[in-house]
Formats: C-alpha cells, sequence, structure tokens
C-alpha cells in the first residue's frame, strides 16, 4: 500500500490541523514497526479547494510517499 511517512514534527503538525479543521474530517495516523506514522496516499486525490482534505493540503503535499508492507499492530483495528 502507497503511504504519506511523518516525521514526528508531521505528527504534531498533523494534530494542530486536526484542532482547527471541521470536527468530523480528523486524519489518525498509523504506527509503523520503525516508530514512523503514515497516512494512505489516497487522500491525495481529495484536496483541491472544497474538497475533503483541503484543509490538511499543505502538510499532505510536502508528505514522502512509499510502499508499507508491516504496519504496527496495536494500529490495525
Amino acid at each position: 500500500m502507497i503511504m504519506l511517512i511523518l516525521n514526528p514534527d508531521q505528527v504534531t503538525d498533523l494534530h494542530e490541523l486536526n484542532s482547527t479543521g471541521v470536527a468530523h474530517r480528523r486524519l489518525e495516523p498509523v504506527a509503523l514497526p520503525d516508530g514512523r506514522h503514515a497516512l494512505n496516499a489516497d487522500l491525495l486525490m481529495d484536496l483541491d479547494p472544497g474538497e475533503t482534505w483541503w484543509h490538511y493540503r499543505t502538510l499532505l503535499l510536502d508528505l514522502p510517499a512509499e510502499t508499507v508492507t508491516h504496519f504496527h499492530e496495536s494500529s490495525v483495528q
């Protein structure tokens, strides 16, 4: 699965965006086994003005993408 990888500072930025955005549109990253966090790259498909993830656009466009095959077990629900 293609995922957007967040460093610790970007996770903090994400939490700040969550606190200033629409309450029912929050992004919650999953933990990776190596300690990093990730979001699904499909989010990049809804970044235009008025679309679902517009509030997160700047952050999401700055994240590197990578193929991830394993997630931390506590992140999978």
